[in-house]
């Protein structure tokens, strides 16, 4: 997927964030895609993936100081262009998104007809999240799996 986000410190000036060509990004202060000089940001903080209807979505990586859509502490939630995520005190603001093409998509139909998904370069943000946290995923994953299901 290609991503833009503006990324605002308190105070500070607005820097402008692109990312193209991957499945997911990661927020955080240790090695990730989208790194944050934010002193409440855990090292591994968030990430952004597109879900099944090929909506934008975040899921905060059971993070020490949570992620805020808007003024609401979230575990994930679907984004739109012009959401704005706080972390700490740094504000993340959609500014585009486009989904990943169908020869990326994570999503493949097994022999016996039901849909599978492979999560992409998520095994090492994923690692490390408690079990809590990896079934409010799944519970949001299988929920947003079932709005595209009765799309059809």
């Amino acid at each position: 997927m290609k991503l833009v986000v503006t990324i605002q410190r308190l105070g500070g000036p607005v820097i402008e964030w692109v990312g193209e060509n991957q499945e997911t990004y990661t927020i955080g202060r240790g090695n990730v895609d989208i790194p944050l000089d934010e002193p409440k940001c855990s090292r591994s903080h968030a990430i952004f993936y597109i879900d099944p209807a090929g909506q934008l979505c975040v899921l905060d990586l059971d993070s020490t100081n949570g992620t805020y859509l808007e003024s609401t502490n979230i575990d994930s939630a679907r984004l739109n262009v012009g959401s704005s995520l706080l972390v700490g005190d740094t504000r993340l603001t959609v500014v585009s998104f486009e989904p990943h093409n169908e020869s990326t998509s994570p999503y493949y139909i097994e022999d016996n007809g039901t849909k599978s998904v492979t999560l992409f370069g998520w095994p090492s943000a994923l690692g490390g999240l408690s079990k809590k946290k990896l079934d409010n995923f799944l519970e949001f994953f299988e929920s947003t799996n079932k709005k595209v299901d009765k799309r059809k």
